[in-house]
């Protein structure tokens, strides 16, 4: 996974550190090998299609993104914003392609982090 965070690159290269989860939620996640620092977009409910996901939360749909550094947390769940684009699918072979891009605002700062040029292809772990 990679994206640019304010302009600046993040990287995450490696199937094991690029996975999603499909149960009641599709969980994308790519976290940094310190552990400290990653990605998470979250597609719910996970009927996944090759499809354009907006950024939103309703009593039946939540779409949103999370970037978190240390003890900071940037998401779109309190400001809507953004999109995932399913690019590429295939349950059988587990692996799943698609872009990215959203503001996330730290709930109790209000600060934001422009995440762009989201890109990614994750391994399912189930």
């Amino acid at each position: 996974m990679r994206a640019k965070i304010d302009g600046e690159l993040f990287e995450v290269k490696g199937e094991l550190f690029c996975t999603y989860v499909d149960m009641v939620s599709f969980n994308i996640q790519s976290t940094k090998i310190n552990g400290i620092e990653g990605i998470t977009l979250t597609i719910f409910p996970s009927d996944i299609r090759l499809q354009n996901y907006i950024m939103q939360q309703t009593d039946e749909v939540i779409v949103a993104g999370q970037y978190f550094k240390d003890d900071a947390s940037y998401a779109t769940i309190h400001n809507p914003n953004g999109r995932i684009t399913i690019t590429a699918y295939d349950p059988n072979k587990k692996i799943v392609e698609g872009t990215f891009e959203f503001v996330g605002k730290d709930l109790y700062s209000n600060a934001t982090k422009n995440i762009t040029e989201g890109k990614f292809r994750c391994r399912g772990l189930n």
